[in-house]
């Protein structure tokens, strides 16, 4: 296959090669520019959910997440035990 689109390439003129490009161009613009818009919406996401954390949320997720040999229970003092 590869040889089938070299050889296609190479008989193209010029005008040809470069109205293909802009094609590709436009495409991979368009392309990258709902790739950045996903990407930003998600960081909008994210910074809502980490305004949403409270302190006092705190304790919750070290039950959740923090390794449970080092945190027992749910406490102020667990949070220094926590290696993140």
């Amino acid at each position: 296959m590869k040889n089938g689109w070299k050889t296609q390439w190479e008989s193209m003129t010029i005008d040809e090669l470069f109205a293909l490009r802009e094609q590709m161009q436009e495409i991979l613009n368009s392309k990258l520019k709902a790739k950045k818009a996903e990407i930003e919406r998600r960081l909008h996401q994210l910074g809502q959910r980490s305004k949403a954390i409270k302190p006092d949320s705190l304790s919750t997720l070290v039950v959740a997440f923090g390794p449970v040999g080092y945190c027992l229970e749910a406490s102020a003092n667990c949070i220094s035990a926590l290696s993140f």
